[in-house]
């Protein structure tokens, strides 16, 4: 016995006292840190919930008030409604069936499983002491505290969570499109990662988002400037009708006919000044609404995690051309058009009453520059034979 125990005995652990090498081993396993790997739980919710979370005959959800999950005898799990109604349903049967019926149905009957068929007895006394299903209970608890992350699987290939971006095809696809479908495209190195496409996209559409909310105010700001510049043309043109009205005045018998056409003439003219003003301000609002449009797109991406609808917005910013201003600057905003009739010797114009006056319209916001005499009109250019009057 001596020796046997004597050839067992551990050379580190003699005589009951541990070796140097024991005590540092010993010591050294005590500070390792465990290692635990989490994982995750992929989990159909709608299977899951029909499945252990929902009454098998109401189809309503289990909770901790009305609808407790009581088992039954059998270990098949209902709601208390439906529980108490098999009983109830029971009992009118028997006490309709009773020579002598029952006022009150405190009495014993049979309830049936619906889904094993068992029987046991009870009374609404015992239903209402029936044990509640602390797994189910648990099973909610879980469901309500649990973090849930929606996987996305690709439609091609059964159970292949969608975890790449094709940017040349502008569509979510899994890893087996990598190398199947979009093996070209990946060749040409246009697949990247969701969380790749998103740290690309999101910055650029937060970018664009600003930049957009910016464009829209500058363009209503252009608008409005045109609106006030078409407001300074409405009077420049009863400013002129009087200068004109008021020479005329003094020679009105000879150049009654000639004040008619200059009046004519001033009028087209404004009026073409007129149509370019209101056509730059639908310009400008036509592209303000444009922006405003992106704007929305924007902010409905940015709430959300679609990818295509990222790269979708992502294509209309880098697409976007910006709508030129007023090219003018801010002091002289308020001279939009200075149109004024010049008037000399009168007398000695008489005579040359045929060819009198002209109309000359300077515009300095780059728009227009015209000169009306005579019965001519050149747009941007001028008319030479005619006298100037000032």
């Amino acid at each position: 016995m001596t020796e046997t125990a004597k050839e067992t005995e551990d050379p580190n652990f003699q005589g009951g006292v541990m070796s140097p090498n024991s005590k540092r081993n010993f010591s050294e396993m005590r500070h390792i840190t465990p290692v635990f790997v989490k994982q995750k739980i992929v989990l159909d919710e709608d299977q899951f919930e029909h499945s252990f979370l929902r009454c098998l005959v109401c189809q309503d959800r289990y909770n901790m008030t009305d609808r407790l999950p009581r088992l039954l005898p059998c270990h098949h799990a209902f709601c208390t409604k439906c529980v108490t109604s098999f009983y109830r349903k029971e009992a009118e049967y028997r006490n309709s069936m009773a020579v002598v019926p029952s006022s009150n149905m405190t009495f014993a009957v049979s309830v049936t499983c619906p889904n094993c068929k068992a029987n046991f007895i009870t009374t609404e006394d015992g239903i209402r002491q029936l044990t509640t299903d602390h797994r189910i209970v648990q099973l909610l608890d879980f469901v309500g505290t649990t973090d849930k992350q929606t996987v996305t699987y690709c439609s091609s290939h059964a159970m292949q969570a969608v975890n790449f971006f094709c940017e040349k095809c502008g569509v979510p696809i899994c890893k087996d499109c990598t190398v199947l479908d979009h093996k070209s495209c990946s060749k040409e190195q246009f697949v990247i990662d969701i969380t790749t496409a998103k740290q690309k996209y999101l910055p650029v559409i937060e970018e664009g988002k600003n930049n957009f909310a910016g464009e829209v105010k500058a363009l209503e700001e252009r608008k409005k400037e045109c609106e006030t510049m078409l407001e300074s043309c409405n009077q420049g043109d009863d400013t002129l009708a009087r200068q004109i009205k008021d020479v005329f005045k003094k020679i009105r018998k000879a150049l009654d006919d000639r004040e008619q056409e200059l009046l004519e003439m001033a009028k087209a003219g404004q009026e073409n000044s007129f149509e370019n003003v209101d056509e730059k301000i639908k310009s400008l609002g036509a592209k303000s609404n444009e922006v405003k449009e992106i704007l929305a797109e924007i902010e409905k991406a940015s709430k959300t995690d679609n990818v295509p609808a990222l790269y979708k917005v992502f294509r209309q910013i880098r697409a976007y051309n910006t709508e030129p201003g007023l090219e003018k600057s801010d002091s002289s905003k308020k001279d939009e058009t200075a149109s004024t009739f010049n008037a000399r010797d009168e007398s000695l114009l008489i005579s040359r009453i045929a060819n009198f006056g002209d109309i000359q319209t300077r515009q300095s916001n780059g728009y227009s520059s015209s000169t009306y005499t005579g019965s001519s009109y050149t747009a941007g250019g001028s008319y030479t034979g005619g006298s100037s009057l000032r």
